[in-house]
């Protein structure tokens, strides 16, 4: 069987690495990178059918696509994208996030300024820490049960539960059709 390659390729400041892996016979493969170290500015764009990802340190965007795998996330302060078919992700961004699951739980700190915050797992739990819920345009959306408390909003319920406080200029949209979601503030007031 043939050895798995490491390409990587630079394009006017852009750079990719691509890990090509042969299937043996039997279908397995194992490929481990360590650690991969860069400039902590350079944003990130990675893809894998199977395998977790941990990003820890960038101050530039982020995108994560994977097949099978967790996801944890410490920094991405320019902004987060994830999407994974099965896995659980664990995040803590002072950016905006954009995080969806197949089938996982979802953690998410807000460090920083609040931030719009988007949210989806088919099947799992989401538990959300947010920065302030100042000016929070909240909404929600399970089968499970609800618990919301912040300085401002105290909930427990089940179904759908929307409230908008302040001017509402932070979108925070949260559902899981099959878990439970819990709200809390890093300042539970």
């Amino acid at each position: 069987a043939a050895a798995p390659t490491l390409t990587f390729e630079r394009d006017e400041g852009f750079a990719t690495l691509r890990a090509e892996i042969p299937l043996r016979v039997d279908g397995t493969v194992d490929l481990q990178m360590g650690q991969l170290r860069l400039p902590d500015d350079r944003h990130l764009d990675i893809r894998t059918g199977v395998g977790d990802v941990s990003v820890r340190g960038t101050e530039a965007s982020v995108t994560v696509d994977i097949g099978v795998g967790d996801v944890e996330i410490r920094g991405a302060d320019g902004g987060l994208a994830v999407r994974t078919g099965q896995g659980d992700v664990d995040v803590v961004t002072p950016g905006h996030a954009e995080l969806h699951t197949g089938g996982g739980h979802v953690t998410v700190e807000q460090s920083g300024d609040a931030r719009d915050l988007q949210v989806h797992t088919e099947q799992g739990s989401i538990t959300v820490t947010l920065a302030s819920d100042a000016d929070v345009d909240l909404q929600v959306e399970t089968r499970g049960r609800i618990s919301v408390r912040t300085p401002s909003i105290t909930t427990v319920t089940r179904g759908s539960f929307a409230r908008r406080n302040g001017n509402g200029s932070i979108r925070v949209v949260l559902a899981s059709p099959r878990g439970d979601v819990t709200v809390r503030s890093v300042d539970p007031g």
